[in-house]
């Protein structure tokens, strides 16, 4: 094969490549997982892999070492709510099973478990595998 053969071969096997990229789903069900994309295309649970933030009973456990939050409420048994504003989406969050810092360091461990994860309707960023054939849910999508 000649030089100029080979060039060719090489655009046209580039120009036929598919692109993956992440793109915008919207939740139709969680209960089972049901996700769709573009105008009829419906994934289904064995198509989705998602990202464990975004499902409920997800639990964290982080440590605290400074709070400066407006509308914070605590309890004296361990529990805390407050409402994050600046950080799209505002959203209330609950902490629940922690104790108060008794340490020079003024530092609390906690866990937090997310209860308004995604629902009907959301949007979400999606990145599908190279064969399309899995979808990796990553996080809700926030149109601003």
């Amino acid at each position: 094969m000649k030089n100029i053969d080979k060039l060719a071969k090489m655009f046209e096997e580039r120009e036929n490549n598919t692109i993956i990229t992440a793109t915008i789903g919207e939740v139709l069900s969680m209960s089972p997982p049901r996700i769709k994309y573009g105008d009829n295309i419906i994934l289904e649970r064995d198509r989705l892999v998602f990202s464990n933030h975004v499902l409920n009973g997800y639990v964290r456990t982080f440590r605290l070492t400074g709070i400066d939050i407006n509308q914070l409420s605590i309890t004296s048994d361990g529990e805390m709510s407050f409402h994050l504003k600046d950080s799209p989406p505002a959203q209330d969050y609950d902490i629940k099973g922690f104790t108060l810092p008794t340490s020079q360091a003024n530092q609390l461990t906690a866990t937090m478990e997310y209860t308004n994860t995604l629902v009907p309707g959301d949007k979400v960023i999606m990145i599908p595998d190279t064969s399309l054939r899995k979808w990796f849910v990553v996080d809700k999508a926030v149109m601003v």
